[in-house]
């Protein structure tokens, strides 16, 4: 394949977004890594909070949790 003079090289895999694709005969998208910094966010904050009130964890979990999935 050919964009202008240069020709394009044709990759397997790339990441973007923090998201990796891979090409196939269907499309694989692999989240693995967002759900670990979740996963790894969420645990830190309630291993630290032990004796917070509920509502201090929901309002820490909100705020640092939740935009790594978006």
């Amino acid at each position: 394949m050919v964009l202008g003079n240069m020709s394009l090289d044709w990759a397997s895999s790339f990441k973007y977004l923090g998201i990796n694709f891979f090409s196939g005969l269907s499309l694989k998208v692999d989240i693995c890594c967002i759900k670990r910094a979740f996963y790894k966010a969420i645990n830190g904050i309630l291993s630290y909070c032990k004796t917070a009130d509920e509502f201090v964890k929901l309002g820490l979990v909100k705020a640092y949790c939740l935009p790594l999935l978006t």
